[in-house]
Formats: structure tokens, sequence, C-alpha cells
């Protein structure tokens, strides 16, 4: 996952967040929400933006936006004839929305802060071998390792519709298929941050990274 997609500071970058979808047909826009809001604030919060960035990119009336949220598959927005795939994602004081054009996408984000009893669960969820690969890693760094293999799996499940599964049945069929032309890019977020995006392209698009 050698490629990085910039996120942009909504609204304080928001001439170079529309720059940035109007060439690439995707963007990644994030924003400061207080601390300790409840989870329906910020998902409104997030909504809000959403809405804001897309009225601004769009030639369409206020009144042509839809937005839905479709249980295991987040938002989707409809904006007059234009059809988008959004995906959101929270941690602490920070939220992202990721807003594309051109195929499914997933996007997640989590601090890099040490924590403890990551092994268990990256045992159950990323599988032995990876948890193994984690914990030789130098102490200073598997915070943050552990942060980009989450990130990455949470948002390629979101990308797939599919709901986080723990590691021994991502191997069955469904999973590998649903998973196979799916691309992982990490996101430039705040440095106490982790993001990772998962895209499926469905158009002809070429999408231009760091």
């Amino acid at each position: 996952m050698e490629n990085a997609l910039s996120a942009f500071l909504w609204p304080l970058q928001s001439q170079a967040a529309l720059g940035s979808f109007a060439e690439n047909k995707i963007v990644v826009i994030h924003h400061k929400i207080p601390k300790n809001m409840p989870r329906d604030a910020v998902r409104q919060h997030v909504r809000l933006a959403i809405t804001e960035f897309l009225l601004a990119a769009l030639p369409c009336p206020a009144d042509q936006l839809r937005i839905t949220s479709v249980v295991g598959e987040g938002l989707f927005v409809s904006l007059g004839a234009n059809e988008l795939y959004v995906s959101t994602s929270y941690e602490a004081e920070i939220a992202v929305a990721a807003i594309s054009c051109i195929g499914p996408i997933g996007i997640d984000i989590m601090s890099n802060a040490p924590q403890t009893g990551w092994e268990d669960i990256a045992t159950l969820y990323l599988g032995e071998q990876k948890t193994s690969e984690l914990q030789q890693t130098p102490l200073h760094l598997q915070a943050t390792k552990f942060a980009h293999s989450w990130t990455q799996l949470e948002a390629k499940f979101k990308c797939a519709g599919l709901a986080l599964t723990e590691y021994e049945h991502q191997k069955i069929p469904l999973f590998i298929n649903r998973f196979s032309d799916i691309q992982l890019y990490a996101v430039s977020v705040p440095v106490q941050y982790i993001a990772s995006l998962a895209l499926r392209v469905t158009s002809s698009e070429n999408l231009k990274t760091q």
C-alpha cells in the first residue's frame, strides 16, 4: 500500500479538495469534531460536511441531493444525474469522509497511540501470521503497524459491502472474490492518526496519488 491520498481539512482546504475531486473523481475530506460528541451528532456533522462539499463540487440544486444510509454498505449519494459512493469513519476528535465517482470505496481511521490487548484482536481478525509479523516489529512501531493493518482491513470490508468477520471466515470464496479487485491506499491525515482507503474502480478513470 505505497500509494497515498491527501485528506483535505474541510472547510479550510475547500478549494484544494474541490480541485482534487474535479481531477480524480475521488476525494477524502476530514474535519475536527468536539471531544466526546455523541455518535448521532457526529454522523449529522459528517453529513453536513458531505452536503456542503457536494453542493460546491457538482452543479445541481440542493433539492436534488439524496443521501441514503444502507445497512452494511454505508452511505449512498445521488445528486441529479450523478451517483456517488461515500464512506465515513470517526476517531476521537476527527472524522473523515471519502467521496467517489469511480467505484465503491471504504475508509477507516484510528489513533496510532499504543494500546493494550491489540495482539488478541489481531490474531482474531488479521490471523496468526500477520500478528506474528507485527510482534516482530520494534516495540515503538507496533501501534502504528497495527493501525495500518487494521484500517486496511476495515476499509476493505466497507468497500466490499461486507460486515467485518474473523480471519478464519475471510478465506472462504465469497470474501476472496469480493476482495480480489480492491485497491488499497494510505491516506495522509494528522500524524496522531492512521487512515486507509479501499477502492474498487468501475470506470476508466486513473487515480492519481502523491
